[in-house]
């Protein structure tokens, strides 16, 4: 692991780096908008800036193919200019404006850093761990900027700072190693599960937007402070999460994801009472940490200029209208009414992650079972989409079961020539036909080979360098493309 930190330690430094501006930013707004603006347009203009910074992280796609990397300097220097007009403009139509440009570009160097750290951990064994970590580092920097009680000014030339390293990092970054998009069709058999996994994000955000726009206001009066301490509960949690997912894959991510919110949101129902702000302030900076592993961490290991960011960008508009909601629709009723809603969507979401696969980490597992009996297309030149769809979210939550497979690879007569055509060793051609007849998840499969997870990381990335693909569903297609065409 340590050595794994110093090898890793440029893309740590630009996750933190951009992590802490994105956050920073939106406390700065909030800091900046609190004397200017009422409690009902105050919520509006936070609503507008969460849905501009997820417009930043989406079109991050179409900078990185238009203009490459050389767009992030001259970025940068506008980001800088905007920062510091954030803290000495006073006029509410310029400020506003101000916001909005900086927060967009939050979205476009978060979505950079997101993909660049997708393209760097790729395969590795550690990626939770790491790329929380890498997180971490903003909001842990964040907690110790917030501890001192700096002006406007100082706290925008702090921020500035951080852009500054963050595009002199992500520069140089680019320019070592220039970023590869993924081919389509490797993330298109991923597709179904994603829709499932981004309709769970926007209902968790929107129960956070709940509990967010009652703390945002409390933060704007000054009767609370959510930078403060609690943010390292918040780096906690992501922590947490992190290794939660690397030991025990998507499934066990999404249980205590569920279980952290039920407990964080139903202090929602006590925020009238003085004394619970603090342990549901507590609650609910643990719960953030970890939710931001969940809809992160789980589409690295896609990588692409757009899916490691999609699930923050679906996230921000979710935010924002649970916000609204709280404070235009269930402030107005009474509490057993925000009890009764809380609990349906709780309920929902419950039934979503139960029925998806995701907490018992067993997406479709039936479908599995009835692949291992069909025979093989004999016209098709690709994967049945049925097998294709066998792949979770997850790569250590691959579809379960021992006796599940894709294909009798013991007695394939075109297995030979495959591991002839491409070079295989014997060690990768035992571990290309256990692909072919297991569904067994990647850490599980280590223990049939009888080898470390480490060492069989090392087997996959040399058969998907060797073959052209980078994924075990591109082995798959490759195989069964391949073969078939003879």
């Amino acid at each position: 692991m340590r050595e794994q930190f110093k090898k890793q330690k440029r893309t740590l430094a630009i996750l933190g780096t951009a992590s802490f501006y994105f956050l920073s930013v939106d406390v700065l707004a909030d800091m900046a908008m609190a004397p200017l603006f009422g409690a009902a347009a105050f919520l509006l203009l936070r609503a507008a800036y969460m849905t501009t910074m997820s417009a930043g992280f989406l079109l991050y796609p179409v900078f990185d193919r238009r203009f490459g990397s050389r767009w992030i300097l001259p970025a940068a220097g506008a980001g800088i200019m905007l920062l510091f007009g954030i803290a000495v403009l006073k006029n509410p139509v310029l400020i506003s404006c101000d916001i909005l440009l900086s927060l967009f570009l939050g979205g476009l160097f978060g979505a950079a850093a997101y993909a660049r750290t997708a393209f760097d951990l790729k395969g590795n064994p550690y990626l939770g761990r790491l790329a929380t970590c890498g997180m971490g580092i903003g909001s842990l920097f964040q907690v110790l900027v917030s501890a001192f009680p700096l002006t406007l000014p100082c706290y925008a030339l702090i921020i500035g700072a951080g852009l500054g390293l963050t595009a002199y990092l992500m520069k140089s970054e680019f320019h070592r190693a220039p970023f590869e998009p993924e081919p389509v069709s490797v993330s298109k058999p991923e597709l179904p599960s994603l829709r499932v996994f981004l309709l769970c994000v926007m209902l968790i955000s929107f129960m956070g937007g709940i509990n967010d726009g009652e703390l945002a206001l409390l933060q704007a009066s000054g009767q609370v402070d959510l930078q403060a301490w609690p943010r390292l509960l918040y780096f906690a949690g992501m922590i947490l999460a992190g290794i939660v997912f690397d030991l025990y894959g998507f499934g066990k991510l999404s249980a205590l994801v569920l279980f952290v919110m039920i407990c964080s949101e139903a202090g929602t129902i006590f925020m009238g009472n003085p004394s619970m702000i603090v342990l549901d302030e507590a609650l609910y900076s643990a719960f953030a940490g970890i939710v931001i592993v969940f809809f992160t961490i789980p589409l690295f290991p896609y990588g692409g200029p757009l899916l490691p960011s999609l699930g923050r960008a679906v996230r921000l508009p979710a935010l924002a209208c649970g916000t609204l909601f709280h404070e235009f629709i269930l402030r107005q009723c009474p509490s057993a009414v925000t009890i009764i809603v809380y609990v349906f969507l709780a309920a929902l979401l419950a039934m979503l992650f139960i029925d998806s696969g995701f907490t018992a980490g067993k997406a479709r597992q039936a479908g599995a079972g009835r692949i291992a009996n069909e025979p093989l297309p004999e016209e098709e030149g690709s994967v049945p989409e049925d097998k294709a769809g066998d792949i979770s979210l997850s790569p250590n939550d691959n579809a379960s079961g021992a006796g599940a497979g894709h294909s009798s690879a013991d007695h394939d007569p075109d297995f030979a020539s495959f591991c002839e055509t491409y070079g295989l060793t014997p060690r990768e051609a035992e571990i290309m036909q256990t692909i072919l007849r297991s569904d067994l998840p990647t850490t599980r499969l280590s223990s049939e080979l009888h080898v470390s997870e480490r060492t069989l990381y090392r087997h996959l990335s040399a058969l998907y360098q060797k073959t052209g693909t980078d994924s075990r569903v591109g082995l798959l297609m490759k195989y069964y493309g391949g073969t078939e065409d003879k």
